[in-house]
């Protein structure tokens, strides 16, 4: 009979690496996007009216 309880802790652990994972790697970018001191300015569109208004 299949170990159930040690299947499904194995999963929710490798679930949880992942997800550690993926949010270290945001933070990361984060962190190199806050150090990156080049600005660059928006600039705001007009919408094109479909109707020619």
């Amino acid at each position: 009979m299949p170990n159930y309880k040690k299947m499904y802790f194995t999963l929710l652990n490798g679930m949880e690496d992942a997800i550690n994972i993926l949010i270290a790697a945001q933070q990361k970018c984060e962190d190199l996007y806050c150090d990156d001191n080049e600005i660059i300015p928006l600039e705001i569109l007009k919408k094109e009216n479909d109707e020619g208004n």
